[in-house]
Parts: structure tokens; sequence; C-alpha cells
């Protein structure tokens, strides 16, 4: 009977976890932000990738779709550094030695959380937005995957 209410107790806890996303957390793709916002995220959050791979540029391409507004402005970021864009649709060998990226800013009440991820690492960062641009408004947050 004891263990039959620890596991009770336990599922119980666990559910509790188990909740539908905040609707106050939205893709900001769906809210505007200027341009001069998304260049000077982009451009912070690009700086930011080139010290994570070092100074040798290399390909990538994006896990997401080409053309919205974000990764125009992420793209244009990283082009400068040396990086070469590869279409999604691009053959499997041209993909092959190129790293995949993920981009994508939230909405959080008045503040924008902005990710930036290949399969080694996560950059994270937050900002808050004006008319004229953006700054960060937390420090980089950089995640590490260890290959097993």
């Amino acid at each position: 009977m004891r263990s039959l209410i620890h596991l009770t107790m336990a599922i119980a806890s666990l559910s509790a976890c188990q909740q539908t996303p905040d609707p106050a957390l939205v893709r900001s793709e769906k809210q505007e932000i200027s341009s001069a916002a998304q260049s000077a995220i982009a451009g912070d959050m690009a700086r930011h990738l080139v010290d994570a791979f070092g100074t040798k540029p290399t390909d990538i391409y994006y896990v997401a779709e080409n053309g919205s507004d974000r990764a125009v402005a992420i793209e244009t970021a990283l082009r400068p550094w040396g990086f070469k864009f590869l279409a999604v649709t691009g053959t499997l060998s041209e993909r092959k030695n190129a790293v995949p990226i993920t981009y994508d800013i939230y909405r959080f009440e008045s503040t924008l959380l902005v990710r930036l991820m290949t399969p080694q690492t996560t950059l994270s960062r937050t900002y808050e937005v004006s008319l004229t641009g953006a700054r960060p408004s937390s420090p980089i947050a950089i995640s590490r995957s260890v290959e097993g």
C-alpha cells in the first residue's frame, strides 16, 4: 500500500510538469520587428556564432524556411564572415559537410528571446527592441553538446 501511495505521488508530480506552452510566448514572425532591430540582433548573434566556430568559415544551411525576414537578417550578418549558405532543397551531397542552423525569435511580453542553434552549439540571448534597433538585455548563453 505504501509503494502505491509513493507511485501515485510520483505520477502526480510528473504530470504537473506536463503543461501546454505559455500563450504569452509567441514566435515573433507573427509580430512585426523592425528591420533595424532584426539587423542588430542578427549581427550580435552572428558575431557570437563566429566566436563559437572559430575563424574557419563553413558552409551552413537552414533547417527552417528560407526567405523570411529572420533568415535574410542572419544570412546577411554571417556572409561577411565567410559563411556560405546552401538552399535547404540542395542535394544531400552538397549538404554533407554543411552545418545546419536554426534561428528562432520568440516574444515574451516586451522581450525577445533569440536562439541560434547548430547540432553542437546553441546560443541564446534576450533583447529589448525599439523602432530604431535592439539591445541585449541578458548575457549570451552558450550550450555545447558533448559528443559521445
